[in-house]
């Protein structure tokens, strides 16, 4: 377990905190190992009845970091490597154990496509999230082009996927994203009471109706795989190289 990603039981309550401030929370490999490393602790340990995400400092993250897309470039060279972010993606998809996010400031990249994966999300009036793979010159990843055209429909998918649009937390609640919208600062509050009430709930039966309603995982699972053997692809694009080479002379 990273020190980037914090662990913290409470109870019935497991809180896995991003700790990376000074980065705004910018995913690194460690940290997915780490987030996945959360989610398995939720599923093997049947005393725990709810997991909380959320991040340290003024953001939730502000994606991924450019040194985590070296282990995607070796995912496309070799198929049999699995990357960090697989696992915590995979992770997430099967999981039985409500998973409850707090997000305050940017919700970027793989932290906005994760939102997808979460069960309840309470975001600070100031919250937003965005997925800029098409600034990057990439694709979507974790589910993303599958999941967001299927719940909210294409155009509000096209906006956030192909437009590469920012949603402020008022928008994501409309469009029935994000559970509630709340005072600045107090995301994590409202998100721990959230798990607090779960907690209280018969647990078989809790479980139970997460598995109904989950998306398909035939489908959902080769998708998002093919998603990152596509992302892989684009690492190799002179567009892709041309933007990220761009970025790390800022």
């Amino acid at each position: 377990m990273t020190d980037q990603v914090v662990l913290e039981r409470d109870g019935a309550i497991l809180h896995a905190r991003l700790n990376r401030p000074s980065k705004k929370n910018a995913m690194t490999d460690a940290m997915y190992g780490g987030l996945a490393d959360a989610f398995q602790q939720a599923e093997d340990d049947e005393d725990i009845r709810a997991l909380i995400l959320s991040g340290e400092g003024d953001s939730f993250t502000s994606g991924n970091d450019l040194s985590s897309f070296a282990s995607l470039f070796g995912m496309e060279q070799d198929k049999s490597k699995e990357p960090p972010v697989l696992r915590l993606i995979e992770a997430a998809i099967r999981s039985t154990v409500p998973v409850i996010a707090a997000v305050e400031g940017w919700c970027v990249g793989i932290g906005a496509t994760m939102m997808l994966h979460t069960d309840f999300i309470y975001a600070g009036e100031d919250a937003k999230f965005h997925m800029p793979f098409t600034q990057l010159g990439a694709v979507p990843e974790a589910g993303a082009s599958h999941l967001l055209t299927r719940r909210f429909g294409r155009q509000r998918a096209a906006r956030m996927l192909i437009g590469s649009e920012v949603i402020s937390a008022t928008t994501a609640a409309d469009w029935g994203m994000v559970t509630e919208v709340v005072e600045n600062n107090q995301a994590y509050a409202h998100a721990h009471a959230c798990a607090e009430r779960i907690a209280s709930l018969p647990p078989q039966a809790v479980a139970e109706t997460k598995a109904l309603m989950r998306e398909d995982m035939d489908a959902l699972l080769p998708h998002t795989r093919h998603e990152l053997e596509q992302f892989a692809l684009r690492l190799q694009s002179a567009e892709m190289q041309q933007v990220i080479a761009a970025r790390m002379k800022k």
